[in-house]
Formats: structure tokens, sequence, C-alpha cells
């Protein structure tokens, strides 16, 4: 699965059979609060993002992958809902107007 031309591909592509997506995202946030991985968790959030959005995951598919639907009134306070809206943003393709629908739909159903 080496990739050479994209090996921040290969290794979400690895990593993702072996950790489930909530797992794997925590690890990569932990990954982005240290200075000496911080680069690479970005490039690997974003290869994470890639691969929900090429699969066709919808912003309330990965609301649920990242575990937010248990979050209760700590929501806003999980570390996850700033990935999920990162997700949307990236879903909805910097259409403020689209991405607002989709967060709002979502959060009505939890």
């Amino acid at each position: 699965m080496a990739n050479k031309q994209n090996p921040e591909a290969a290794m979400i592509s690895t990593l993702a059979t072996r950790y489930s997506d909530d797992v794997l995202s925590q690890m990569i946030i932990a990954a982005k609060s240290a200075r000496g991985t911080k680069g690479l968790a970005t490039q690997l959030q974003a290869g994470q993002m890639s691969l929900w959005k090429s699969s066709g995951k919808s912003a309330d598919d990965v609301f649920g992958l990242l575990g937010l639907k248990n979050a209760g009134g700590k929501l806003f306070d999980n570390p996850e809902f700033a990935t999920w809206i990162k997700y949307v943003d990236d879903l909805s393709e910097g259409n403020s107007k689209k991405a607002s629908l989709m967060m709002t739909s979502t959060l009505a159903t939890q």
C-alpha cells in the first residue's frame, strides 16, 4: 500500500484499517497539540477527511463516527466537534450557507 506520491494518504488508509474513525481522530487531535507532530497530524487529518468525503460520508455520518452523538451537554467542549466543523466546511466546499444548513440539519436531529 506504499504510495510515494502521497505518503500521508497511504498512512491514513493503513491506520483506518486498524482504528475506528473516532479513535483515529482522537490520535490526530492529540498529535496536533505536540509541536513535533503538528504538521504531520494536520496532513493526516486532511487525509482522513478526504477518505470520508470520497466514500460519501455525510455530515451526519461523520458526526456519528466521531462519537459526537454521545457528547450530550459537552458537545461544544469536545475536540472532535472542531474536527466535524472542519469536515462540514470541506464538504460544503467553502459555501457558508450550505455548511450552515448541514450543521443545523445534523444538530436538530440530535
